[in-house]
């Protein structure tokens, strides 16, 4: 993937994947989501949302990064700071 995204390009990739992993509504995805509301299951989403990101985005975000994440938004910044190391 290529590394010259905008920050509304990384948020619509990674609300494709939330929509795909949770099988949830696209609407119901802003930047301002909290993981702990849309997730059923926060033990077992979160992980698998950020490992697709990981392969999509071809990044690694560490396990202290995941659990600092609170907001789609934290999520968006997060890979594009990675994007543009």
């Amino acid at each position: 993937m290529t590394k010259l995204l905008s920050k509304s390009q990384i948020f619509d990739i990674i609300r494709d994947v939330i929509v795909e992993e949770l099988d949830s509504p696209s609407a119901r995805i802003t930047p301002d989501s909290l993981f702990y509301e849309i997730c059923h299951d926060i033990e077992m989403d979160l992980p698998a949302i950020i490992s697709e990101c990981e392969s999509g985005f071809d990044i690694l975000i560490s396990d202290g990064e995941m659990e600092r994440l609170e907001t789609i938004e934290e999520l968006v910044e997060t890979v594009e700071e990675k994007l543009n190391q």
